[in-house]
């Protein structure tokens, strides 16, 4: 077992040129503190010149590379989550220097630097200002091996190999395999998130330090299994809210139309709802809106549904 310290997790980029900060045996458990992916430039204490000032060309605040020995080009890494621990709170903000998906076509649009704090109650995350409550479903944003080709790569686009998945799926008792395109793996782990809404249509998930607790297994026997993957052996993080959902249709001839048209209703409702600004209600939807596709077969329209569970809002009456 592992505990990091501040010369192994550190903002990087992902590379296979990088030396390796630890080496690892097949089937060993790690465990470390994990500071969010600003490296714990943002606190509690933050303000919305603190979001503006990130740089995220640095890249992430990353444990690795880590050398998984006997992994080689071809073969799978299957990293297993086993636990996630909190301190207590996490934020939620709007990154100026991130291309904010529904606002990249409408510049006059696009929102200033903004943060939210949640306090977290329960294993529940809460924005007092609103009284949203938020169940936690603790998970890494970014997982990768390194990629084919040299360089240093930022995690953010993901790629094959991995990077800036945020799949929100990938929780506690999920195992994720990525491929192995270099000896030894490389693999790169960080961008812990308290909670996120399937698809973090706006603005970003629940960021937070965690301690995190993953097993590590170099895997040469899934040679029929097309990597990145996972597997999760339990509901769907969306489908163990109590109380149901409302939902947000976009009807469109491409899917980024229609998830834009779902989205814009949803961010109006609750703007309309609960007194939102459209930046406290893009907060919300990166956090509680879980984008699904409802149908694609009916050329040439296609449609996408936003979910949001009612169970957020306490105390308050929907249709």
């Amino acid at each position: 077992m592992w505990k990091s310290h501040e010369n192994l997790v550190k903002l990087r980029k992902i590379s296979q040129d990088e030396k390796p900060v630890l080496t690892v045996e097949s089937g060993k458990t790690l465990e470390f503190e994990m500071p969010d992916f600003s490296g714990g430039a943002i606190t509690r204490k933050s303000k919305a010149a603190d979001i503006e000032a990130l740089e995220f060309s640095k890249g992430y605040a990353l444990a690795g590379p880590i050398w998984v020995v006997g992994a080689e080009p071809g073969d799978l890494v299957e990293v297993e989550l086993l636990g996630f621990e909190h301190h207590g709170w996490g934020y939620t903000a709007i990154f100026p220097e991130v291309e904010q998906f529904n606002l990249a076509d409408y510049p006059e649009e696009r929102f200033e630097p903004f943060i939210v704090f949640w306090d977290v109650q329960d294993d529940v995350a809460v924005w007092k200002k609103f009284n949203v409550h938020v169940p936690l479903h603790p998970f890494l944003g970014v997982v990768a091996t390194a990629p084919f080709l040299t360089g240093a790569f930022n995690p953010l686009p993901p790629r094959e190999s991995g990077g800036n998945l945020d799949c929100k799926h990938l929780t506690t008792g999920s195992k994720l395999y990525l491929p192995v395109h270099a000896d030894g793996a490389r693999l790169f782990l960080g961008d812990p998130h308290l909670a996120m809404g399937d698809g973090e249509v706006y603005s970003s998930a629940i960021e937070a330090p965690l301690k995190v607790k993953v097993r590590v297994h170099v895997r040469k026997d899934l040679k029929d299994l097309d990597p990145p993957a996972f597997v999760v052996r339990r509901a769907r993080v969306q489908d163990v809210f109590d109380g149901g959902y409302i939902g947000f249709m976009g009807v469109a001839r491409t899917l980024d139309e229609a998830t834009d048209i779902a989205a814009r209703k949803a961010m109006g409702y609750f703007c309309k709802k609960l007194g939102m600004t459209p930046a406290e209600a893009a907060i919300l939807l990166g956090v509680a809106l879980d984008l699904t596709i409802s149908e694609i077969p009916d050329l040439p329209m296609k449609v996408v549904s936003g979910l949001v569970p009612l169970s957020f809002f306490p105390g308050v009456s929907f249709p």
